[in-house]
């Protein structure tokens, strides 16, 4: 069986740069366009958890820590 839909709280979120929001939603990660409000990304990352926490480190590419 494959989820395909998660109705929860937002548990974190952080602004990546003036155009892009990153959201946690229970145990996925979420890539929002700030202007518009679409989705650009979705991503399950922590099964059966929740995401507490998102920080950004930088070698060569952005990389995305969550907790």
């Amino acid at each position: 069986m494959e989820k395909d839909l998660f109705a929860g709280v937002v548990t974190s979120l952080s602004f990546y740069n003036k155009n892009v929001v990153v959201v946690g939603q229970g145990p996925f990660l979420k890539l929002y366009n700030i202007d518009s409000g679409k989705l650009l990304a979705c991503k399950e990352v922590l099964p059966n958890n929740r995401i507490h926490r998102i920080t950004f480190g930088r070698i060569k590419n952005t990389i995305f820590l969550v907790w």
